[in-house]
């Protein structure tokens, strides 16, 4: 029910070997990273970590269990999960604390494209903003998980950084099996998409409010590189498809909220001119006379006037043949007709 402090690391045999009662844990060794590693996870009452700039890091090799409060304290504190998940058994927006702002030196690495460096957090019914300081090396990319309503049961979240490609793509325990483009004639929308993924899951049903940190240098290309134009879009395995832009409530340097959110899964964020596009349902081609009919269903649609028909001889060279207005979402559009000759 004390104050245990540790300058090494800590090594145990399971977590019947330490009886954390109410006490706590300080981290607080200042000469070299400070490793956990115990066979069947790590339980602490209250745990801190209070290091110097020069070696702010604790490093997870196995999971760890938080009853009451995690604390990132002082002038550095890095919590690296390392492939390991962190769980926070206290509901309260405050089960994650600092005595001072979080930023570069005062955060919590996840930054595996495995996504299997997790926070998972007990937040079941208590409402407000849940904030998870997620950073880097080099930047703070906070993210928000907000509940206005419902049970969220338990909230699972990860995220991590790619190049301007933005591979790869997420694959656990998600699989995103495509980045399609909306914009102009781009093989993919890497040039429209920050450089980044996030993995959100919950237990329950809520309702929330989610806001998405990010780097700068994770912008999309220019001339899309504005951080006020970007929206979150989610991945929906079922179909598999990105669905519409989620609305939005804000953004800014460099976040984007996204309202109303009650589906979860693989997140980014896309510029609002050229979101993940429409996704057809079925398209059918059918000969009548001396034309050809062209029936077609959408999933969804968003930020769309109307569709192009074209046609080519080769599938190279292109020619546009007519142009059909939007419809609403998941109804069918009318039937379009094209001369026959050229598929």
């Amino acid at each position: 029910n004390f104050q245990v402090t540790v300058y090494g690391n800590w090594t145990n045999y399971g977590t019947i070997g330490f009886n954390q009662r109410t006490g706590l844990v300080l981290f607080s060794g200042t000469t070299s990273t400070q490793v956990i590693n115990t066979t069947g996870g790590e339980d602490f009452f209250n745990w801190r970590i209070a290091k110097t700039a020069a070696q702010p890091m604790v490093q997870m090799n196995s999971d760890v269990r938080v009853a009451q409060v995690l604390n990132l304290n002082t002038t550095a504190a890095i919590l690296d999960l390392n492939g390991n998940m962190l769980t926070l058994l206290n509901a309260s927006v405050g089960a994650i604390a600092s005595n001072s702002t979080f930023g570069t030196t005062r955060h919590i690495r996840s930054e595996r494209t495995d996504n299997a460096s997790r926070v998972r957090w007990a937040i079941g019914t208590t409402t407000g903003a849940h904030l998870v300081p997620f950073g880097t090396a080099t930047a703070y990319i906070p993210f928000t998980f907000d509940l206005l309503s419902g049970d969220a049961g338990s909230v699972t979240m990860a995220t991590y950084g790619t190049p301007p490609d933005n591979m790869p793509l997420p694959v656990t325990p998600t699989l995103v099996t495509a980045l399609p483009s909306g914009y102009g004639l781009l093989p993919d929308n890497a040039e429209a998409t920050v450089d980044r993924f996030w993995q959100i899951d919950v237990t329950g049903t809520p309702n929330t409010l989610l806001t998405f940190g990010y780097m700068a240098s994770e912008l999309p290309s220019a001339p899309l590189a504005d951080p006020l134009s970007l929206r979150a879009q989610r991945y929906n395995s079922t179909v598999p498809f990105w669905e519409d832009q989620l609305e939005s409530v804000g953004a800014g340097s460099y976040f984007a909220t996204a309202n109303n959110v009650s589906a979860f899964g693989p997140f980014t964020l896309t510029h609002v001119l050229s979101p993940l596009p429409v996704e057809l349902l079925r398209f059918d081609a059918m000969a009548d006379n001396s034309l050809v009919r062209l029936d077609w269903i959408i999933a969804s649609e968003l930020n769309n006037d109307h569709y192009e028909i074209l046609r080519s001889r080769d599938g190279m060279a292109y020619e546009s043949v007519t142009t059909v207005p939007e419809a609403n979402r998941n109804s069918r559009i009318a039937p379009s007709t094209v001369p026959r000759g050229l598929a």
